[in-house]
């Protein structure tokens, strides 16, 4: 099959055409499906079976945040993705000037998720930056073009594949082959954070040494969201450590960044016969007393833990102490067949 054919079969181009990493991409409509899709085209050189591994792994993921892959069509001397069309603008600068801090939150928060899914289904994007990253139709931030993107398993790289100032120091040592990681994401996301707050052309100076930082240390991202949390801010900035190692997983970022989404929202029930002990922002405590046994629950925003306690209580058969935290759903047992369940509400990140 040929391209003529693929199109003339099912897609009709529209004349939209652009350059995307790796490959040529055109937007076309879906003929039996009737929507616009972005065809995108990658030469196969004769062999396309890493190609054909790594693209059907985009499959397997399942994210709200990262584009839609329809389907793979494989062709004598090139393969072609057909994958959902994104008509918003991409993230570079997006936050630039009087963002508040629900908006970065909520920004970095889809990214993160995104590159999260990314990884746990084994691939590694290796091009991270905003202008990969778009708004759908709806609203939703979501990653694309895979154009360099690696499996995880043993890869290395001879060439810097990547964009200039996403690259971490790694890619300027003097060896034959470099190893690629998960963890070359999380520096791109690092200088990313950068680029979508003040603007890619904006970036300190220090990002653009080679390597970076070589000569000053990379600059703390509180200069310009002073207001973000202590741990969420130190935790961006190790994003940029000199070393893989030390930078921490997406995981990690994207949970944090969530904690700080659902700070204060988070609501537990505490009943006893007809007595009901609400836990919330509002009261952040309640002293719970069951046979000369007890304990008091304090909520400081993230969790709900053991402040007090007196006796021998358990949560779901392990013994409670003090700092302990309690889970979304407990049984509390104060003994002598005293058994008082715990709620927590789960309440959910509005985009």
């Amino acid at each position: 099959m040929t391209r003529t054919d693929m199109l003339a079969n099912r897609y009709a181009p529209t004349g939209k055409r652009f350059n995307g990493g790796q490959g040529i991409v055109i937007e076309a409509v879906d003929t039996f499906l009737d929507r616009i899709v972005a065809i995108k085209f990658y030469k196969t050189n004769g062999s396309s079976k890493d190609l054909k591994e790594e693209l059907s792994k985009l499959k397997r993921i399942r994210s709200n945040h990262v584009v839609n892959l329809f389907d793979i069509i494989s062709m004598p001397k090139e393969m072609a993705l057909v994958q959902e069309y994104l008509k918003g603008k991409n993230l570079n600068g997006y936050l630039k000037g009087e963002a508040n801090q629900e908006q970065i939150l909520k920004t970095l928060y889809q990214v993160a998720s995104g590159l999260n899914d990314i990884h746990k289904a084994g691939l590694i994007h290796r091009d991270i930056k905003p202008s990969n990253m778009k708004f759908d139709e709806m609203g939703i931030i979501k990653i694309f073009d895979f154009g360099i993107s690696s499996i995880q398993e043993n890869t290395y790289t001879t060439g810097g594949w990547g964009t200039l100032g996403y690259l971490g120091p790694e890619f300027y040592q003097q060896h034959p082959s470099i190893p690629i990681s998960t963890k070359t994401d999380v520096y791109a996301f690092g200088v990313s954070v950068w680029s979508i707050l003040i603007e890619e052309q904006n970036l300190p100076i220090e990002f653009k040494q080679r390597p970076p930082f070589h000569i000053d240390p990379a600059p703390s991202i509180k200069k310009i969201t002073s207001f973000l949390p202590k741990q969420l801010i130190s935790l961006i900035d190790s994003c940029l450590a000199p070393s893989p190692e030390a930078r921490p997983s997406m995981e990690e970022i994207r949970d944090q960044l969530q904690a700080e989404l659902l700070k204060d929202k988070h609501i537990a029930r505490v009943t006893i016969e007809r007595e009901q002990h609400i836990i919330n922002k509002r009261t952040p405590k309640a002293t719970i007393s069951v046979a000369e046994r007890v304990i008091e629950i304090t909520y400081n925003g993230y969790d709900f833990s053991v402040s007090a306690i007196t006796g021998d209580v358990k949560a779901n058969g392990e013994p409670l102490k003090l700092g302990s935290k309690l889970a979304h759903s407990c049984i509390l047992d104060f003994g002598s067949l005293n058994f008082i369940p715990f709620d927590q509400s789960h309440p959910e990140i509005l985009l």
